[in-house]
């Protein structure tokens, strides 16, 4: 399979997050990776939702899709980090990083000069999860963050970007 990457950008505003579904929908069955529209759709919501709750703006939505599965990159205005919260069971919001977190094989966040891009790596394996992995990937909150350096963004100036926050997913035993 080539690699295939499209991009796209809308205000963030509510009907954005439709729109950032219909786009990875299409941008990864083009890539002939319709396996993984599902769950890409769930975590694009997820990643544009935020956006347009917290931070305002305009939010990018990149994918890239290659053999080994696909990368979405969300980007927005502000430099903080999403935080993975504690909540109550009758809390309606504060589960989305432990969502992105159970669903992705793995995930951070790069800061760059004017705000930053969560992303996200989906590959078939992480789709495949049975349910009893995915609760155990949603109940750790052990992320084993670690701090790096970021591989460039295609397409940018690596000098203005700074350390990203990468995020291996595992399972507990």
């Amino acid at each position: 399979m080539t690699a295939r990457s499209a991009s796209t950008s809308w205000p963030a505003e509510a009907a954005s997050v439709p729109a950032a579904r219909r786009f990875v929908r299409a941008a990864l069955v083009d890539a002939g990776l319709a396996e993984l529209t599902e769950s890409a759709e769930l975590l694009v919501s997820e990643l544009v939702g935020n956006v347009v709750l917290h931070v305002g703006g305009n939010v990018e939505v990149r994918v890239h899709g290659d053999d080994e599965g696909v990368l979405v990159e969300v980007s927005d205005r502000s430099p903080v980090s999403p935080a993975l919260r504690t909540f109550s069971q009758s809390a309606s919001t504060g589960r989305g990083m432990r969502l992105v977190h159970s669903l992705s094989a793995e995930h951070g966040v790069r800061a760059h000069g004017d705000g930053k891009t969560i992303w996200v790596r989906l590959t078939a394996a992480a789709a495949d999860r049975d349910d009893g992995d995915l609760a155990a990937a949603f109940a750790d909150v052990d992320w084993l963050a670690e701090l790096e350096q970021p591989e460039p963004a295609v397409g940018s100036d690596d000098s203005a970007e700074r350390a990203c926050l990468r995020v291996p997913v595992r399972l507990a035993a």
